[in-house]
């Protein structure tokens, strides 16, 4: 597709179910969001979960820690 060939990331956005994930997938969609991850929140919440990943990325001498599993919020 288009988007791949110019090196291009898809976001889908609006993904409810499992279904539409697989289908939005294999139309080409690299990234997604919606429902099925996580009903909106509000900003304090999502400060919130910001400074906990990063606390959890970042190991006490300042150095990014390797991650095997990707998080969705």
């Amino acid at each position: 597709n288009l988007c791949s060939t110019m090196g291009l990331s898809v976001v889908a956005e609006g993904i409810e179910t499992n279904e539409m994930e697989t289908i939005l997938k294999n139309a080409g969609a690299t990234w997604g969001q919606g429902y099925l991850y996580s009903r909106a929140i509000d900003n304090s919440h999502m400060t919130s979960l910001l400074r906990i990943q990063a606390a959890d990325r970042f190991s006490l001498y300042g150095t990014e820690k390797e991650s095997s599993t990707r998080r969705f919020i």
